[in-house]
């Protein structure tokens, strides 16, 4: 793509918001916002205005994203950035299709498979060998030139501004920056996160000029400029004098992947999602179908439908493990999991899935460490004329793997850890120019062709089971989408090594014990979580009202901003 002309700053616009309130109930809060021709919901306020402004000025929905995306990364640094990675749904109301564009952080094509399997874990997660090649701004610079209307520089000049006049840190800020402390050490980035010694308190304006003038020669010369030319020779010449093995080619060969969004039918709606290997929308896709099947009507009682998602990802899980991936035609794959015979199969094996007799089988509670973190950010955004954007952008973990190339400012990503190291046949196993998987579950539904929800979190493997929850609610009508973000979480754990756990994770709630000893009769293994806000992560959605107006729903659990234009 050419770089579009750069055009005069643009000016920085103060957006009175209509009427920001909030809807109150329990442990939580949802700032839901009053209705609007246009909404933008993102992980950070200072992103959120940013995509407000471009709508304000007469840009659609994929201008806005993009100055939302990058402020994000400046904004909140430890959750994306230009260092990680984006799968991004778009509803195109012109042509009434949705798309998504994967641009998921890519392996290099010297890496030396044998190598990387046989390093330390904590080598493949914070050093440079954890770094992938970056695809969010080749993402977002593809869905520009197809989808954009505005010049590509006045859309990064919001970031620009973001990073050389300051930020205000929240406590989220000054947390990730703690726990992230000696891999930010080990990667040269402490004196850009902790320039006095310290992390930033809260309410602490905080720039970063180095990156600043890396968005400005992304401004300049487009954002292919970060894969080819000077700055991608300067970031790959130093990852290789670190010991990476990427290299200025596997820079310049990156694209990120175009497709339809893949879809299921839910309760009379069109439900879109991202593509393998971002596995938590094929996980999503396999649920609602699965929930369908085992209650044709919807389930009003909490731990019967906790129950009924537990048994379908119970299943679930370690399908998508063992075929879905970076490793062979990975959407094929999907489509033959979604085909009736398949999906009646395993909605039989979920009826009659017996949890008590599975819990015999194991010989004792599993051990294991819970993260306190609820890394990766989701901002959605909608324009007057029905075009939606549905994005999930994420460096890994927090601040990523710490690694910094100096002068950039750019954070980068530690997605090489999310690789398959001990199973050869897995689809996720390590290997050159590979995709590992991701956990992203951005959603858009539809109603007659129409789009009204959208929905994505942050959080890991909690990702699909938080949005498979308010999704399904909202669309059986159980609750409305800002009440089924705002209840008390349940999440249901992954197998270790094979041996099923049984184990599902309750937020603390008023009902939660109530929950808890439900599923408990049911033979699961329930656990209350107290404490753990960042580990339940967050989630925004926006859903349109019968006027046609759009309503944005942001999330407590961070620090999520919805912002509406009348």
């Amino acid at each position: 793509m050419e770089p579009a002309a750069l055009s005069s700053r643009m000016p920085l616009l103060v957006i009175l918001v209509t009427s920001i309130g909030l809807f109150m109930s329990g442990a939580h809060a949802t700032e839901l916002s009053k209705p609007g021709s246009a909404v933008v919901v993102a992980a950070h306020p200072a992103a959120a205005e940013a995509g407000i402004a471009v709508l304000a000025q007469g840009g659609n929905a994929v201008d806005a994203a993009v100055a939302t995306a990058l402020t994000l990364g400046v904004a909140e640094p430890w959750g994306s950035g230009l260092g990680g990675k984006v799968v991004l749904l778009f509803h195109h109301a012109e042509t009434g299709k949705t798309y998504c564009i994967e641009a998921l952080d890519q392996a290099g094509d010297q890496l030396d498979t044998q190598r990387f399997i046989q390093r330390p874990r904590a080598q493949r997660a914070a050093s440079p060998h954890a770094v992938a090649i970056p695809g969010m701004l080749a993402g977002w610079g593809e869905a520009h030139a197809r989808w954009g209307t505005q010049p590509w520089a006045d859309l990064v000049q919001p970031a620009i501004d973001a990073a050389e006049n300051g930020v205000l840190a929240d406590r989220y800020d000054t947390h990730a920056a703690r726990v992230a402390v000696d891999k930010l050490t080990a990667g040269g980035l402490h004196p850009v996160f902790f320039p006095n010694g310290s992390p930033p308190s809260p309410g602490q304006p905080v720039t970063y000029p180095d990156l600043g003038q890396t968005l400005r020669t992304i401004q300049a010369h487009g954002p292919r400029s970060l894969y080819e030319g000077p700055l991608a020779e300067r970031i790959a010449d130093h990852l290789a004098g670190l010991g990476s093995d990427l290299t200025v080619q596997d820079f310049a060969q990156y694209q990120p992947a175009v497709h339809l969004a893949p879809s299921v039918t839910y309760r009379g709606h069109s439900v879109y999602t991202g593509t393998p290997p971002a596995t938590g929308g094929a996980t999503l896709l396999l649920a609602l179908e699965t929930l369908q099947r085992l209650h044709p009507q919807p389930i009003a009682d909490p731990a019967s439908r906790v129950d009924a998602m537990a048994r379908a990802l119970y299943l679930i899980y370690p399908k998508v493990r063992r075929t879905l991936g970076g490793r062979g035609p990975a959407l094929q794959t999907l489509q033959e999991h979604l085909t009736p015979h398949a999906l009646d199969r395993l909605a039989r094996a979920a009826a009659d899935l017996d949890p008590s007799q599975e819990a015999q089988a194991l010989a004792a509670r599993l051990p294991h460490n819970l993260p306190t973190r609820g890394c990766t950010s989701h901002f959605i955004v909608a324009d007057a004329h029905g075009n939606v954007v549905s994005a999930t952008q994420s460096l890994g973990h927090h601040f990523g793997s710490g690694v910094t190339v100096p002068g950039t400012g750019i954070v980068f990503n530690t997605t090489m850890v999310n690789f398959a190291v001990r199973t050869p046949s897995s689809p996720n196993y390590a290997g050159p120019g590979l995709r590992p998987r991701s956990t992203m579950t951005p959603v858009i539904a539809l109603r007659n062709g129409q789009p009204v929800l959208a929905l994505g979190g942050a959080g890991g493997q909690r990702i699909p089971t938080m949005v498979l929850r308010a999704l399904s609610e909202a669309l059986d009508g159980q609750n409305t989408l800002d009440q089924a973000i705002h209840q008390p979480r349940a999440h249901v754990l992954h197998a270790i090594s094979g041996l099923p756990r049984l184990e599902v994770h309750l937020e603390p709630g008023p009902d939660a014990q109530a929950l808890h000893d439900q599923l408990e009769r049911r033979g699961w293994r329930p656990q209350i979580l107290p404490g753990r806000k960042m580990y339940f992560g967050g989630m925004n959605g926006i859903t349109r009202n019968a006027d046609g107006q759009w309503i944005g729903i942001g999330d407590d659990r961070r620090t999520n901003a919805a912002r509406v234009l009348p």
